[in-house]
């Protein structure tokens, strides 16, 4: 019985060697793993940094430009608005002037049309008039993306 008991003992003892180096090779492999984890990491930052990086200059880059943009957009404008409020000034001196050339041209039996400038100064207000319409469509857009700015 002894003798059963002593070799229980030593393998108990051996047993529990084998545990304890089972546990300390586990823990080698736990240590390992992290250490492959932490590499697997810092190569995902370094190229998460690299292209954020890139991504950050182009969206500067763009948001530059736009401030630009807005301020040119702004310039325009006000030029804009300053044109329309000098093509309302000047629109009625155009009728009130044509209208008398031509009652003056008729009254003396001439075509109005064939007097020097007047064909000129039809076609420049028609072209005035057309860029007037088209601008008082887009300024209430324009307007709001300055203002979006």
């Amino acid at each position: 019985m002894k003798k059963v008991e002593s070799i229980w003992a030593e393998l108990s003892a051996k047993a529990q060697e084998v545990a304890q180096e089972s546990t300390e090779l586990s823990t080698e492999k736990v240590e390992l793993s992290l250490i492959d984890d932490v590499q697997r990491i810092s190569d995902t930052t370094v190229q998460l940094d690299s292209r954020f990086q890139k991504v950050y200059a182009d969206f500067y880059k763009q948001w530059q430009k736009t401030v630009t943009l807005g301020k040119d957009l702004e310039d325009a404008y006000i030029e804009m608005t300053e044109y329309l409020d000098f093509y309302n000034e000047v629109e009625g001196d155009v009728t009130r002037i044509a209208e008398k050339v031509g009652q003056q041209a008729r009254e003396l039996g001439i075509d109005p049309m064939s007097i020097k400038g007047v064909k000129e100064m039809i076609k420049a207000y028609e072209n005035m008039e057309d860029n007037a319409i088209q601008a008082k469509q887009r300024l209430g857009d324009v307007k709001s993306v300055i203002n979006a700015l």
